[in-house]
């Protein structure tokens, strides 16, 4: 009997890769966005944020679904912690940068693809590690299947990011690109020496929209808990910080989040 023709071609790797981003991009239209279910206290800035466990609950059936599993596997430390002592009692917080390899197969096939990971924790108690490992995992599958959240990391407070129009009649500030690092504007302005009391010669705008009094009470509150045994918090020089570096208030809590990643304690303390 003769042999049937036409036998099928055997798979090559450009096939397995090509159904598993196939199935990857049908995990992308399942889920469209992460609802942002946590409350950051009122001390922290009362921001809005995604829960880890939110998006493990809406990408893990899509997964399921699409024959798609996930490992995750800790492989060691991006540097040495590091400790700090924060508030007035000196309490240590360690900041943990770990490694990650998260793989991601096909149930199917057996075809798997491997991603480096970093995630980050920082604790007073035994959580650092443990908040290294939630931060990785919920921001890898947020940025691998691009889930918007509704922030936007380069955003401030207004639509474009940019200035203010207006200082409601009051001289511009001597630091007209708001985003730029501060020491660079001052380098900038005449070649002058940083002033040692930046508040007297910044024209400070006055608070203008009714959310800003709270945000700068409870931003203020939190690098005041930082101050330690050397260093005294400045609130004055705090605000002056602030608008040098933006030329504009925050007014909701994307500026407040920006405010913290950005400005260190020691920018707006004073040492004893």
């Amino acid at each position: 009997m003769a042999k049937a023709e036409g036998t099928a071609k055997a798979k090559t790797e450009m096939d397995f890769r090509a159904a598993f981003a196939q199935k990857k991009n049908k995990v992308m239209d399942t889920v469209t966005g992460v609802v942002k279910t946590g409350k950051a206290p009122k001390t922290m800035g009362g921001y809005g944020f995604v829960k880890e466990s939110e998006v493990v609950k809406q990408i893990r059936k899509a997964l399921s679904d699409n024959s798609l599993s996930m490992g995750v596997s800790a492989t060691g430390f991006a540097g040495e912690p590091v400790g700090r002592q924060v508030g007035k009692n000196g309490v240590w917080y360690y900041v943990y940068n770990i490694k990650f390899d998260i793989t991601l197969t096909d149930c199917e096939t057996g075809y798997a693809e491997t991603y480096g990971w970093i995630g980050q924790g920082d604790d007073p108690s035994d959580k650092a590690i443990n908040k290294a490992c939630t931060g990785a995992v919920k921001y890898f599958l947020l940025k691998n299947f691009l889930l918007p959240t509704g922030d936007d990391a380069e955003a401030f407070d207004l639509p474009d990011g940019g200035p203010p129009a207006d200082n409601k009649g009051k001289a511009a500030t001597p630091y007209p690109n708001p985003g730029e690092p501060f020491k660079k504007r001052e380098t900038q302005q005449q070649g002058q020496p940083p002033k040692e009391q930046p508040n007297k010669d910044c024209n400070l705008s006055d608070y203008d929209h009714k959310n800003t009094p709270e945000i700068m009470s409870a931003l203020a509150d939190f690098f005041r808990q930082q101050d330690t045994g050397n260093y005294k918090f400045n609130e004055d020089k705090f605000k002056a910080e602030v608008w040098q570096r933006y030329g504009q208030w925050p007014t909701t809590a994307i500026g407040a989040k920006k405010i913290r990643a950005e400005i260190m304690h020691l920018d707006v303390a004073e040492e004893l």
